[in-house]
């Protein structure tokens, strides 16, 4: 697979990765902590706390409601679910259901290999696996800047501005500082804890969507 140069598309969403080599170093990195199971655990704590039961009533008949359409249909605009009056709920299933194909194809075809072993040899993937085409079906159907922004808007609305931006702040400040342990102090901080893990979250999950629209976009 050929890096591909992030100058080609000026995105206003920015880029966290640019190289193949950022992308499989973020793949290892995330499949050393987390197995499939824990990050989609993440998924459903941010549902639950978006507080939509629509949209969780979507996520749980994902099975059924996948007999019948594609995941790839639900992140149509003009995909008409009867079942479902409110698209908004609609749209933030389709993420979810989007996310976790993602978590799970990628757990398939390297995470399961990489678990536990940071500095194993990368895994030989044939680009006619079929969760490769699952992949592209979602990454031609929505745009990496379009994505994140959705996910970004949703995290938003539960954690709230002004928290948002103390997060952002103080966490900029101890990037600079570059101290691993001064970092895990963020937990215990009284501004910061009711959020804390699901901003740790969300930041994994924009790290990881990035590795994905880079390694198997087109």
């Amino acid at each position: 697979m050929t890096p591909k140069k992030s100058q080609e598309k000026k995105k206003k969403h920015k880029v966290l990765v640019t190289t193949l080599d950022q992308a499989k170093a973020i793949f290892r990195i995330i499949f050393t902590d987390h197995t499939e199971d824990t990050f989609i655990s993440g998924i459903f704590d941010w549902l639950y706390k978006d507080n939509d039961p629509e949209t969780l009533t979507l996520v749980f008949s994902l099975p059924e409601l996948l007999e019948k359409c594609e995941i790839s249909d639900l992140l149509d605009p003009e995909f008409d679910l009867t079942e479902i009056s409110n698209k908004h709920s609609v749209r933030k299933a389709a993420l979810a259901a989007s996310l976790m194909s993602m978590v799970v194809n990628c757990w398939k075809l390297f995470g399961e290999k990489l678990y536990k072993k940071p500095e194993g040899i990368w895994p030989i993937i044939n680009n006619e696996n079929t969760e490769i085409e699952e992949l592209k079906e979602i990454l031609n159907k929505i745009t990496l800047e379009d994505f994140q922004g959705e996910l970004a808007g949703s995290v938003l609305s539960i954690v709230g501005p002004a928290y948002y931006e103390i997060f952002l702040e103080k966490i900029s400040i101890l990037d600079s500082r570059d101290n691993p342990k001064e970092s895990e102090s963020l937990q215990d901080d009284p501004e910061l804890r009711e959020h804390y893990q699901m901003m740790i979250w969300f930041g994994i999950c924009r790290s990881f969507i990035d590795a994905v629209y880079f390694y198997f976009g087109d």
